[in-house]
């Protein structure tokens, strides 16, 4: 088997008849280059073959011979087939027909772990002494040192060695290298081989990954690039050719300027918005080290495809309901009332706290809520809202935690995830808390201390980052008073306290509703605009709005419908609103028939202390006509 990627290097006749017998044994042709001493000649000869027939993986060499190649050529791996223990005993014998006074010539300090001792001991040897050199002069100098000391004969210099000795007068024996030592290098090196082999393959599988994500990747490696994707050379405007294998610093400065280079390697931040070629990209980088190898994987996101994504994905929180879409912008009114409510939630949204929005029906709890998200770090993530009466009993634990597969008699297969994964990252927002049944408070306190939740039928506890807005229409405490809300959950979430004004309590902001509702209705229906008479305007002033915002805005609805063709003064469109209307013993403040009803409910389900069967006999309706009521009124 041709195996172009391993050279031998060999520098006399038996090392070379050694290396022959152990690849025909492997049954390899490696790359055999002869070369007898380690100088710069040697660097020159090795360039000019590795320009004609390619640069290996992995040379085997001894020696000074073997120190050089590393020296001179660092990205190729260079494994020695120095003499073993066995060899040098080998060497040794003979030497000794010589004599018993042998000189050891050693490379640097590679003898070391010999122990002299316990070889003139073993063949018997009157004197065994190391001579120690560096360079082909140090051979020459050490070898005469011997002959001066005395010895009979000397081992090792290679064939430099011995053509030293006979000029000197001493002999002078190879330190040869067995097939058993050899053959060792030979299994390393196609270990190594196979290995940077599979990390080709696993850079190409790579490699053809990347080219089909529309991010730019670059992989710099001691900063010469060694990887870029289609999408980086597109985003460059270059061709591979004149990026890759070249030093990131000599690329043209509209590629990589001043800035670009001091974020790859000297910044300590993971990600920076940079400009290439007047675009706009986020860049991210992480760094490895290995075997002296620094390496460095960059990655360019275009700024407007990431605005796009972002754009598609809130698109689809959307469609899922799963995303607010008002702002403190959108809430009207210039009361000082109302301006100080949004100053708290504006100071409130940059923190992370729970919150508790107290108010009465109408007065925007939800608006508030959606407002706080969208001036919040975790204005991105979902925005996930749930009206508590609005969901059966038995369904809301489910419907907060979620279930597993078969848990339950009708779970959907493959379960389902509650509304605390849905809101994962985001807000959750619990609205009319007050109706949380008293079994339910326990499972949601523990699943905002743990900041874990459970799904049921599941062994297995998921960790969540959500921040909980809740919302109320009654006075909590006497809820805690009478045992019907735990403590411990209301100070959880009332980290945070914001309560809503009624519209009694802004009256300066009133007419200027009523101008914006009449415009909106006007304008949905293609109908000319009504002008409000003074009687009109003081009516709506007076007027207390016991169902506040939503209430006024359905009688301005009314108005404007009714206004067409003559003039119908406002009073008249809240003929029937006009008293409070007592319904099972409530006192039901006047509004739409739907705000009437809605109100209703909730008093029969706050008499009932949100048992929601009672409340259904009690009005005489079945207990689904009543969860789809509450729900409607949820969705509002």
């Amino acid at each position: 088997m041709m195996l172009e990627k391993l050279m031998i290097i060999t520098g006399y006749d038996k090392f070379y008849r050694t290396i022959q017998e152990c690849c025909t044994f492997l049954e390899i042709e490696p790359v055999i280059f002869q070369w007898e001493t380690a100088s710069p000649e040697l660097v020159i000869r090795l360039r000019e073959n590795f320009a004609a027939h390619g640069k290996p993986e992995v040379i085997i060499s001894r020696g000074a011979v073997a120190d050089i190649i590393e020296t001179n050529f660092p990205d190729i791996v260079v494994l020695r087939a120095e003499p073993d223990d066995l060899d040098l005993l080998e060497s040794l014998e003979t030497a000794m027909v010589y004599g018993k006074r042998i000189g050891l010539l050693i490379y640097m300090d590679y003898g070391r772990n010999y122990k002299i001792d316990v070889l003139k001991r073993v063949l018997d040897l009157k004197e065994l002494r190391f001579y120690s050199f560096r360079s082909a002069e140090d051979i020459e100098k050490r070898i005469s040192e011997g002959k001066s000391d005395g010895m009979d004969a000397m081992v090792g210099g290679g064939t430099l060695g011995v053509r030293t000795g006979k000029n000197v007068g001493i002999p002078v024996c190879f330190a040869s290298t067995s097939a058993r030592s050899l053959e060792r290098a030979i299994l390393q090196a196609l270990t190594i081989i196979n290995a940077h082999s599979r990390e080709r393959l696993q850079l190409e599988t790579f490699w053809n990954a990347t080219s089909l994500i529309s991010e730019g990747i670059l992989v710099l490696e001691n900063q010469t690039v060694i990887l870029a994707n289609q999408e980086m050379l597109h985003i460059l405007a270059a061709k591979e050719e004149t990026i890759l294998n070249q030093s990131i610093s000599r690329l043209s400065p509209s590629w990589f300027n001043k800035a670009m280079l001091q974020f790859f390697f000297e910044d300590s931040q993971p990600e920076k918005v940079l400009s290439v070629r007047d675009h706009k990209y986020l860049v991210k980088k992480r760094g490895t080290h290995s075997k002296g190898q620094k390496r460095l994987t960059v990655s360019f996101h275009n700024i407007m495809d990431i605005q796009n994504q972002e754009q598609q994905v809130r698109a689809a929180l959307r469609d899922k309901g799963l995303s607010a879409r008002f702002h403190f912008e959108d809430i009207m009114g210039n009361s000082s009332a109302i301006r100080n409510a949004k100053r708290k939630a504006a100071l409130y949204a940059a923190t992370d706290a729970n919150i508790l929005i107290t108010g009465e029906n109408g007065t925007g709890k939800e608006m508030f809520a959606q407002s706080i998200h969208n001036a919040s770090i975790r204005k991105n993530a979902p925005f996930v809202a749930v009206n508590c009466a609005a969901i059966p009993e038995p369904l809301l634990e489910s419907e907060l935690f979620g279930y597993e597969e078969g848990s339950f008699s009708g779970a959907r297969r493959g379960g389902k995830p509650g509304l605390f994964e849905l809101a994962q990252s985001g807000t959750l927002f619990l609205d009319e808390i007050n109706s949380l049944p008293i079994q339910v408070q326990g499972v949601l306190l523990r699943a905002i201390q743990e900041k874990e939740i459970r799904r049921i039928g599941s062994q297995k506890n998921l960790a969540v980052d959500i921040r909980i807005l809740s919302a109320s229409n009654v006075q909590m405490d006497e809820l805690i008073a009478s045992g019907r809300f735990r403590a411990d959950l209301y100070y959880r979430l009332n980290v945070l306290n914001l309560r809503l004004p009624p519209l009694r309590e802004r009256k300066e902001d009133i007419l200027p509703l009523v101008n914006v509702f009449l415009k909106k209705y006007a304008g949905r229906y293609h109908l000319e605009l009504p002008v409000l008479t003074e009687e009109d305007r003081a009516f709506l002033s007076a007027n207390a709005w016991s169902g506040n915002v939503r209430s006024l805005e359905n009688v301005i609805h009314r108005y404007t419908i009714l206004q067409q063709g003559q003039h119908i003064p406002v009073r008249e469109c809240m003929e029937d609103l006009t008293s409070p209307v007592p319904v099972h013993g409530f006192s039901v403040a006047p509004g739409t028939l739907e705000t009437m009803e809605t109100e209703l409910i909730h008093l029969c389900l706050e008499r009932n202390h949100g048992n929601r069967a009672e409340t259904a006999r009690q009005l005489g309706i079945s207990r689904s006509t009543l969860w789809k009521k509450l729900n409607a009124d949820s969705a509002l």
